[in-house]
């Protein structure tokens, strides 16, 4: 995979990006998690090659080397994938989001559905306020307590989150499943222990914070508000995929958003939990380039 490359984007903002796969006209624009950059990963990187898709990783505002846009809704994410789509002269494609990605490939189903032909969700968020629908419900004591500290004085949250990101600033694979002992699932720890995994899982999280936290607040307040777009208005293809062993994004977040999407092809599986679903992103890769409405 290329090195990280930079777009000025027209706002003046420096949108940091990676780039694998195939030279092609179509794109699998991978949507990443929270708080997670992207990083070369052999699974994004095979199964991009094998759908024949220009490998597209965008690094969100406020991560990496991406200039923080304080204020964001996850539909704005929209508009710096269009420009970056625009840059590299890529026609269409399809969204994949991890976690706290899942709501950013939605919004591109959403806002850019006009180049973006199809959606993959992998153990993605779920929207925040209905009443109807627990958020926390099931989450680990982890997540908990940081999105309780999210609903209280900005402050005191980014001096949470500086706290939380110090151990994992430089968190080394060896130490990886320690620090996120808390977010874990037994499942998800096993896949955590395998050692290539487990070196690219923390070489997401020592780019996290290379310039501070600001990537990781911005997308949490982004969840917790009206993300600028309808479920109704999703109207592509959406391959849906959750685990019910999944502290950090609760089985039920999937169940919510299967039964809304009005275009969903939905696995709820027992037995997957947070990471452990990675082992099925060529078929989501398949299905949501294949899926037709």
């Amino acid at each position: 995979m290329a090195e990280y490359e930079y777009l000025t984007l027209r706002d003046g903002r420096t949108l940091e990006y990676l780039l694998g796969g195939v030279s092609s006209d179509r794109a699998l624009v991978y949507c990443h998690g929270t708080p997670a950059p992207p990083v070369p990963m052999k699974e994004f990187e095979q199964a991009a090659t094998e759908a024949g898709l220009t490998l597209v990783m965008p690094t969100r505002p406020g991560y990496g080397h991406s200039t923080p846009h304080p204020g964001r809704s996850v539909v704005d994410h929209a508009q710096d994938v269009r420009e970056l789509l625009d840059h590299l002269d890529l026609a269409s494609g399809i969204a994949v989001g991890w976690s706290g990605g899942g709501p950013h490939a939605l919004a591109l189903g959403a806002a850019l559905s006009d180049r973006i032909t199809g959606v993959a969700t992998i153990a993605g968020v779920g929207p925040w306020g209905d009443p109807l629908f627990d958020w926390l419900d099931g989450m680990g004591e982890g997540n908990i307590e940081e999105f309780g500290m999210a609903t209280g004085p900005e402050d005191a949250f980014r001096a949470f989150l500086e706290a939380e990101a110090a151990p994992l600033a430089t968190v080394q694979a060896e130490d990886v499943v320690a620090a996120m002992a808390p977010h874990l699932s037994e499942v998800d720890a096993n896949k955590l222990s395998e050692g290539e995994f487990a070196s690219a899982m923390a070489a997401e999280l020592r780019r996290a914070f290379l310039v501070g936290v600001d990537g990781w607040l911005e997308d949490d307040y982004a969840f917790m508000k009206p993300w600028g777009f309808e479920f109704s208005e999703v109207k592509v293809p959406v391959s849906l995929w959750q685990g019910r062993q999944d502290l950090m994004v609760p089985y039920t977040h999937g169940e919510y958003m299967a039964a809304r999407l009005p275009n969903v092809k939905a696995h709820l599986l027992e037995n997957e939990g947070h990471l452990t679903l990675i082992s099925h992103l060529s078929t989501m890769v398949d299905e949501a380039t294949t899926l037709r409405g």
